[in-house]
């Protein structure tokens, strides 16, 4: 067995603890708090689970021992940039599986041909027209960066290469910092308005 999966079911018993004596100054809340929190932490920072995995336990079991009331715990699903979000890391999956990056990388690849400075400047400019599709700067960088990487290989960028980086960089700039002269393109200008 792992090292890191024993150090994490270590935690377990050592949370159980903390939460059956209630250690001198911690009220029955805080340490029902503490007993959840501890293995939780321990494995998120072992990567015994994945940490998505870790993070659903962590949902359940503070439910279920009352640490906080289940609207306080799923409040963060109320948001409606989390969804935003959610929304363009499944598009983003779906334009990688289905070859749609590729095929789009191609209808691009053909004008911005012109030598590496044309293709960086390129991206860039692309990725700020998002900003006039998409209201997110998160959701429009995970949706371009799949297609940015299909171009990269085109081009013959192959994967940790310098010139692979900086079209990736190029397009993260240019889908964040035109964004913010787009009253509607990031939930920080949207939050301000």
């Amino acid at each position: 067995m792992k090292r890191s999966v024993i150090i994490a079911l270590a935690s377990i018993p050592i949370g159980l603890a903390i939460l059956l004596t209630q250690p001198t100054g911690l009220s029955i809340e805080e340490a029902r708090a503490a007993a959840l929190a501890l293995p939780v932490i321990v494995f998120w920072a072992s990567a015994a689970i994945p940490a998505h995995i870790t993070a659903l336990w962590f949902i359940l079991l503070s439910i279920i021992l009352g640490v906080a009331p289940a609207d306080v715990v799923l409040a963060g699903f109320h948001s409606t940039a989390m969804w935003l979000i959610f929304s363009g890391l499944i598009i983003a999956a779906a334009i990688t599986d289905s070859g749609l990056g590729d095929r789009l990388a191609g209808r691009l690849s053909s004008g911005l041909n012109k030598g590496y400075t044309s293709l960086v400047f390129g991206v860039a400019a692309i990725g700020g027209l998002f900003s006039f599709l998409m209201p997110a700067a998160v959701g429009r960088i995970i949706i371009f960066i799949p297609m940015t990487l299909a171009l990269a290989d085109r081009f013959g960028f192959p994967a940790g290469s310098k010139g692979r980086t900086g079209l990736a960089l190029a397009a993260i700039f240019g889908c964040i910092m035109p964004g913010f002269a787009v009253l509607t393109a990031n939930v920080p200008n949207m939050v301000l308005a």
